[in-house]
Protein backbone atom coordinates (compact mmCIF):
# COMPACT_ATOMS: atom_id res chain seq x y z
CA UNK A 1 0.00 0.00 0.00
CA UNK A 2 1.22 3.75 -0.57
CA UNK A 3 1.43 6.11 2.09
CA UNK A 4 -0.63 8.78 1.37
CA UNK A 5 1.22 12.05 0.05
CA UNK A 6 0.59 15.36 1.69
CA UNK A 7 -0.57 16.54 -1.60
CA UNK A 8 -3.44 14.49 -2.09
CA UNK A 9 -4.33 15.56 1.76
CA UNK A 10 -3.99 18.82 0.58
CA UNK A 11 -6.16 18.30 -2.68
CA UNK A 12 -8.69 16.67 -0.58
CA UNK A 13 -9.38 19.48 1.12
CA UNK A 14 -10.11 21.52 -2.02
CA UNK A 15 -12.62 19.01 -3.09
CA UNK A 16 -15.19 19.94 -0.65
CA UNK A 17 -17.91 20.62 -2.91
CA UNK A 18 -17.62 17.43 -5.37
CA UNK A 19 -20.63 15.71 -5.98
CA UNK A 20 -21.67 12.39 -4.74
CA UNK A 21 -20.02 9.15 -7.18
CA UNK A 22 -21.70 5.72 -7.82
CA UNK A 23 -19.44 3.32 -6.00
CA UNK A 24 -18.71 -0.16 -7.33
CA UNK A 25 -18.73 -2.21 -4.19
CA UNK A 26 -19.64 -0.12 -1.66
CA UNK A 27 -22.78 -2.40 -1.04
CA UNK A 28 -21.20 -5.66 0.23
CA UNK A 29 -19.04 -3.58 3.22
CA UNK A 30 -22.95 -1.98 4.19
CA UNK A 31 -23.57 -4.14 7.49
CA UNK A 32 -27.07 -5.69 7.17
CA UNK A 33 -29.95 -4.46 9.13
CA UNK A 34 -30.46 -0.68 9.84
CA UNK A 35 -28.28 1.29 7.69
CA UNK A 36 -24.57 2.76 8.96
CA UNK A 37 -23.20 5.57 7.35
CA UNK A 38 -19.31 4.78 6.77
CA UNK A 39 -16.87 7.50 7.02
CA UNK A 40 -13.63 7.38 6.04
CA UNK A 41 -11.32 9.70 8.11
CA UNK A 42 -7.54 11.10 8.75
CA UNK A 43 -5.81 12.23 11.63
CA UNK A 44 -6.45 16.13 12.44
CA UNK A 45 -8.91 15.98 9.97
CA UNK A 46 -11.23 19.35 10.86
CA UNK A 47 -13.82 17.82 8.41
CA UNK A 48 -13.96 14.61 9.75
CA UNK A 49 -14.27 16.04 13.44
CA UNK A 50 -17.10 17.86 12.36
CA UNK A 51 -18.96 15.43 10.71
CA UNK A 52 -18.62 13.31 13.20
CA UNK A 53 -20.29 15.95 15.90
CA UNK A 54 -23.12 16.22 13.30
CA UNK A 55 -23.88 12.53 12.91
CA UNK A 56 -23.54 12.06 17.02
CA UNK A 57 -25.89 14.99 17.61
CA UNK A 58 -28.16 13.80 15.12
CA UNK A 59 -27.93 9.92 16.41
CA UNK A 60 -27.22 8.99 13.04
CA UNK A 61 -25.40 5.41 13.08
CA UNK A 62 -21.74 5.66 11.05
CA UNK A 63 -18.64 3.87 11.55
CA UNK A 64 -15.48 5.41 11.28
CA UNK A 65 -12.78 3.74 9.39
CA UNK A 66 -9.29 5.52 9.39
CA UNK A 67 -7.78 5.49 6.20
CA UNK A 68 -4.14 5.80 7.23
CA UNK A 69 -4.65 2.40 8.91
CA UNK A 70 -3.83 -0.90 6.91
CA UNK A 71 -7.42 -2.09 7.64
CA UNK A 72 -8.71 1.31 6.19
CA UNK A 73 -6.25 1.13 3.38
CA UNK A 74 -7.54 -2.32 2.06
CA UNK A 75 -11.39 -1.46 2.67
CA UNK A 76 -10.92 1.98 0.23
CA UNK A 77 -9.12 0.40 -2.05
CA UNK A 78 -11.67 -2.27 -2.16
CA UNK A 79 -14.24 -0.24 -2.41
CA UNK A 80 -12.71 2.08 -4.92
CA UNK A 81 -12.90 5.28 -2.53
CA UNK A 82 -10.47 7.88 -3.12
CA UNK A 83 -7.10 8.91 -1.14
CA UNK A 84 -9.25 11.73 0.65
CA UNK A 85 -11.31 12.57 4.00
CA UNK A 86 -13.74 12.72 4.85
CA UNK A 87 -15.78 10.60 2.46
CA UNK A 88 -18.62 8.88 3.34
CA UNK A 89 -20.41 5.77 1.76
CA UNK A 90 -24.15 5.49 2.45
CA UNK A 91 -26.70 3.07 0.64
CA UNK A 92 -24.10 1.54 -2.62
CA UNK A 93 -22.97 5.32 -2.94
CA UNK A 94 -20.31 7.16 -2.49
CA UNK A 95 -19.40 11.53 -1.18
CA UNK A 96 -16.51 13.13 -1.26
CA UNK A 97 -16.28 16.03 1.16
CA UNK A 98 -18.53 17.57 3.64
CA UNK A 99 -20.96 20.53 4.37
CA UNK A 100 -24.02 20.00 7.02
CA UNK A 101 -26.29 20.45 4.78
CA UNK A 102 -24.76 18.12 1.74
CA UNK A 103 -24.13 15.55 4.73
CA UNK A 104 -27.42 15.81 5.67
CA UNK A 105 -29.26 15.62 2.04
CA UNK A 106 -26.92 12.65 1.38
CA UNK A 107 -28.19 10.37 4.12
CA UNK A 108 -31.94 11.43 3.62
CA UNK A 109 -31.63 10.43 0.02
Amino acid sequence: MKPLSFVSVALSALLVCSTPIQAGSVQAHMQTGPAEVLMFTLPGCSYCKSAKELMSKKRIPFREIDLTSDEGMKMAETMKVPPMAPVFAYKNRLMQGYTEDRLLKFIEN
